[in-house]
């Protein structure tokens, strides 16, 4: 059996980052505490993720290039937990996406539960083919990147992330 080069990667790095989301004892968001022993290679430009929330709704725009496939909604839910998330929408081209991974900090401020995070998320994403791009059409699940800004209003928020050819609004409830 011959496993695609685009899975191998996708996976390690997944792995990667569930290496470097792992709790080491005093790390804050801000930064290590005075007992911390190590810190993986990873976390020394990134931190877990400290927000846990609750996806809720998704907007979507195409700003590169035509875009042939306007949505004014994606129905989106999902959750994050720590530093790994699970979600699932309607995509552009009006097929069920699923989409599982992990986000990093690598910058955030603010005050009590007002703040802003800027940082990054990869992982796995189900529901394309070739309309993507040509790749997507040979294989049911492909690696993703993209950036990820977060704004939180006390127990509400949301972000704005970049994935591909598309820029996501995504409502949250913090748990």
């Amino acid at each position: 059996m011959r496993i695609p080069a685009g899975t191998v990667l996708a996976v390690s790095l997944l792995l990667a980052l569930a290496w470097g989301s792992t709790s080491v004892k005093g790390q804050e968001p801000g930064g290590p505490g005075p007992d911390v022993p190590h810190r993986s290679p990873w976390t020394l430009w990134s931190l877990a993720s400290p927000h846990d929330r609750i996806y809720l709704g998704m907007w979507t725009l195409h700003p590169f290039g035509d875009d042939p496939y306007p949505r004014e909604s994606n129905n989106g839910f999902g959750l994050q937990y720590r530093s790994f998330f699970a979600f699932t929408c309607v995509n552009s081209f009006e097929r069920r996406t699923y989409a599982v991974g992990a986000e990093r900090v690598w910058y955030q401020a603010g005050r009590g539960r007002v703040g802003i995070t800027l940082g990054f998320r990869a992982g796995l994403i189900r529901g394309y083919d070739t309309r993507l791009f040509k790749v997507a059409g040979e294989t049911p699940v492909l690696p993703f990147a993209g950036a990820v800004a977060l704004l939180r209003l006390g127990p509400i928020g949301g972000e704005v992330s970049w994935v591909y050819r598309a820029v996501s609004l995504v409502g949250a409830v913090f748990l």
